[in-house]
């Protein structure tokens, strides 16, 4: 009987921290917004809802059965805004979240997003908290041959390098969004010839 396929994402988990405005302030101007939200975000948990969604949908269903969606990364322990719930969340997406990790003493990571209301342009900051702490070690892949992988830019370029390393050598697919930019060269420029990129 053949195993089931596994989409395995290794990246970020964030708290959005939403602020949206009819215009950004100029340096040392205070403005009152005209809305916040707050919720789960974080380019790997992103990618990791938009699988199990796309799974769960009627384009999807005919290829669900034996597909499972797995989440690699690590929320902060005992912080104050809210992350203790970010794993039952995924969860009631139908995602795999024992790959999640809990770091201790630091907190789970945050994008604070202003946005601005008549043109939709955004600027965002964050503060990568636990998703700097993601470290090879973290992440066991359970992927076989023919298993897809996907990656973005939001944990440690090192961590990233050493799990494309594993993938190319066990023959897995990978789909990488380069982002958040980074200077340094990514994992997969070095090995283009070996990995499938999108």
């Amino acid at each position: 009987m053949a195993l089931p396929v596994v989409i395995e994402i290794v990246g970020s988990l964030n708290m959005d921290l939403v602020t949206r405005t009819a215009r950004m302030p100029e340096a040392g101007e205070t403005l009152l917004a005209s809305g916040f939200s707050a919720g789960y975000g974080g380019k790997g948990a992103n990618q990791a809802v938009a699988c199990a969604r796309l799974l769960r949908s009627s384009i999807g269903s005919a290829a669900r059965n034996g597909i499972q969606v797995k989440m690699h990364g690590a929320v902060g322990s005992g912080d104050s805004l809210g992350s203790a719930n970010y794993i039952e969340y995924l969860q009631k997406e139908g995602i795999d979240t024992s790959g999640v990790k809990s770091k201790e003493g630091v907190a789970t990571g945050t994008a604070v997003i202003v946005v601005e209301e008549r043109n939709g342009e955004n600027r965002i900051l964050i503060s990568p908290e636990a998703n700097g702490r993601v470290n090879a070690d973290d992440v066991l892949l359970d992927s076989e041959p023919g298993g897809f992988v996907m990656f973005q830019l939001e944990i440690p370029l090192e961590t990233v390098s050493l799990c494309v390393y594993w993938i190319v050598i066990f023959e897995l697919s990978i789909f990488a969004d380069n982002s958040m930019y980074q200077q340094s060269k990514t994992p997969w420029e070095d090995r283009s010839s070996q990995c499938s990129t999108s």
